[in-house]
């Protein structure tokens, strides 16, 4: 299943790529070489949609994410784990290095937003996009905030980077609550 997933994507962007070829003769579109390339882009949404979804327990690990911390748990532990990594870190982040601060909170983003954004496909897949949707949405926020205190720890402004914090745990705990409610049996 996963060569046919693979292969799916590779045929969808060569009919794409047929349909742009074929759009791009203006001002005399090659209006069968379109044609053919939606049907082929609709060969590949068949060959996905055999594959089925994918496992949120499957993901592809990068050279460069072999440095970062190993995810585990549920969706919906993960979102737990990020609230209280906001939280510590908030409130120890009158005494910490800035340093610091700016690694945690990149390793926040890793384990929280970016674990639910790659996991897309396969929570659209088992309860749907706009449960997905629901929860990535204060995520999402929560994922600005931190950029905004990794941004004043890089400045070295403090009690911008906490205040900034303060808010992204806000957002945090509504997208917990909201997965909490959405995300229940996956895993």
């Amino acid at each position: 299943m996963k060569l046919v997933r693979s292969s799916s994507s590779w045929v969808m962007y060569l009919g794409m790529a047929a349909c742009m070829y074929g759009g791009a003769q203006w001002p005399r579109p090659s209006w069968p070489l379109v044609a053919a390339g939606l049907v082929v882009i609709l060969v590949g949404i068949a060959l996905r949609r055999s594959a089925g979804a994918p496992t949120l327990e499957v993901e592809q690990i990068h050279s460069a994410d072999l440095k970062r911390p190993r995810r585990t748990g549920s969706l919906v532990e993960a979102l737990t784990s990020f609230c209280e990594g906001i939280e510590t870190l908030h409130n120890q982040g009158s005494e910490a290095e800035l340093a610091a601060i700016k690694d945690r909170i990149e390793e926040l983003i890793w384990l929280g937003p970016e674990r639910v954004g790659s996991s897309q496909e396969a929570i659209a897949a088992k309860v749907g996009f706009s449960a997905y949707a629901e929860v990535m949405a204060p995520l999402a926020a929560s994922e600005r905030w931190l950029n905004r205190a990794w941004s004043a720890a890089a400045d070295g402004h403090r009690p911008e980077c906490l205040a900034s914090l303060a808010k992204a745990l806000v957002s945090a705990r509504e997208a917990e609550a909201m997965g909490r409610q959405r995300f229940q049996g996956l895993g």
